[in-house]
């Protein structure tokens, strides 16, 4: 069918970046704890600051507040007095490994649990399910959810279900409405989206966009900012269609938290988890500072040194590490933000830079299985000045696409810091989720580096 699958990181990365050259500033770590309303009206926002543990306050104030916070609406509106009309569903889905098809299959039928398969790089993933949850925070896939997955999706496709199961995960969906009668599921709620004006409700200067999904995630933009143009007066026309969107590549404490958990969940799911409780059963300003997004292993956000090795959280099955205690810490080589929160900015910029634009293609192409989640770096032993594994392994992907530019990234690869600088413990290929295999190709490139010129 015509539709299509995305990268869940670097799609918001793009939606930061373009806003920051729009002179968006964004403050990542901050928790809205209270929504100022004089005579009426809201004035400002009160964030707690979480990355350097102090707990301390910041207050902003503003024009117009617009609460896109999906399904965490209806708290952050309370801050307010409001009742945001909104439903947590949680959704499951489970992969596999292996790219089974080149397209989405999806069941010509009235939508419903396990309905569609989605390629995902070298996954294949079938979703979703469907329920009402309590909260946002903490969703983990219930066991008869995964089996049903993973039935479901073999009648489609046969060899799905006959491949182990590699993941699978739950998230919240932010439906618009509040839950009806018998309906355990929330298929009588909307999948459409709405911005809600307060003003009705005696709360001016503020609004609510509600519901929607990630196809018409720009569509919720262009409309959301035409109406705050409209409260404000401003006689600007929305230049969504036009913009095009960039592709963006304290001292450290220590905690220790117990937990029992099934040994069929994951590193990640055991944070979550852990998360939930502390935000329920403490009023102090205590979290636990991480990075995730996808939950299967495809976005590369959730690496943290476990034991001492670089991992993925979200693909470290509980029943691997056994009883007993585990050290979880931030990778190296990045800088620390809190807990195992770390600022990916630096790896970024080592990557080298290419010559490609966001181009519309006729086809469909496999994506790189490159994850840039950062492993490889934190496990690299090379002390010396050294591009790192990730750089040169994508300098020789670029080599490899179509009119790529051979010789840049061939000098690129031969400068003093390149490839020759590498000392070839491989780690990083031991330690690659996607089995990318860095230490291969910085092989390739040395064999086409000519030998270093040496003084006669």
């Amino acid at each position: 069918m015509p539709d299509g699958s995305f990268d869940a990181f670097r799609l918001p990365l793009s939606f930061f970046a373009a806003a920051q050259i729009l002179g968006v500033r964004i403050l990542p770590w901050h928790e809205a704890v209270e929504i100022v309303v004089q005579q009426g009206r809201v004035t400002g926002v009160e964030a707690r600051r979480l990355e350097d543990g102090s707990g301390r306050t910041i207050r902003f104030e503003c024009d117009f507040l617009i609460n896109a916070s999906g399904a965490w609406a209806g708290r952050v509106g309370a801050l307010a007095g409001l009742a945001v009309p909104v439903s947590p569903t949680a959704g499951s889905m489970t992969a596999v490994k292996g790219r089974l098809v080149n397209r989405v299959v999806s069941r010509l039928r009235p939508p419903g649990d396990g309905d569609i398969l989605v390629p995902q790089r070298g996954l294949t993933i079938i979703g979703s399910t469907q329920r009402f949850a309590q909260s946002p925070e903490g969703l983990l896939p219930l066991p008869q959810e995964i089996a049903f997955l993973h039935s479901e999706a073999g009648l489609m496709v046969p060899a799905f279900s006959e491949k182990p199961i590699y993941a699978s995960w739950a998230a919240a969906r932010p439906l618009a409405g509040f839950r009806r009668g018998d309906d355990t599921e929330g298929r009588s709620l909307s999948r459409d989206f709405a911005v809600m004006d307060h003003e009705g409700e005696g709360i001016g200067g503020m609004a609510t966009i509600l519901g929607g999904k990630a196809t018409v995630l720009r569509a919720m933009g262009e409309k959301t900012a035409d109406f705050i143009c409209h409260k404000l007066g401003v006689a600007e026309p929305c230049r969504t269609a036009e913009f095009l969107h960039l592709l963006v590549g304290a001292k450290l404490g220590s905690r220790r938290f117990r937990f029992d958990m099934a040994p069929e969940g994951t590193l990640l799911d055991a944070l979550e988890t852990l998360r939930a409780g502390l935000e329920e059963v403490s009023s102090a300003p205590e979290t636990i500072l991480y990075r995730h997004s996808c939950h299967h292993g495809s976005c590369g956000t959730c690496g943290a040194l476990v034991d001492g090795k670089p991992r993925l959280l979200c693909l470290t099955r509980l029943a691997e590490l056994g009883e007993g205690e585990h050290r979880v810490e931030p990778l190296r080589a990045m800088a620390w933000i809190g807990d195992i929160a770390v600022h990916p900015g630096s790896f970024f910029e080592s990557l080298p830079d290419t010559d490609y634009l966001v181009r519309e293609k006729g086809g469909s192409t496999r994506m790189e299985d490159c994850i840039e989640c950062g492993l490889c770096v934190a496990a690299c032993p090379v002390t010396k000045a050294f591009k790192g594994p990730a750089a040169l392994a994508a300098a020789a992907r670029e080599m490899a696409k179509n009119g790529g530019n051979r010789t840049r990234f061939l000098a690129y690869a031969g400068e003093p810091d390149g490839a020759r600088a590498c000392e070839r413990a491989f780690e990083c290929s031991r330690v690659c989720p996607r089995q990318v295999s860095p230490g291969r190709k910085i092989t390739e490139l040395l064999s086409l580096l000519s030998p270093p010129s040496s003084a006669p």
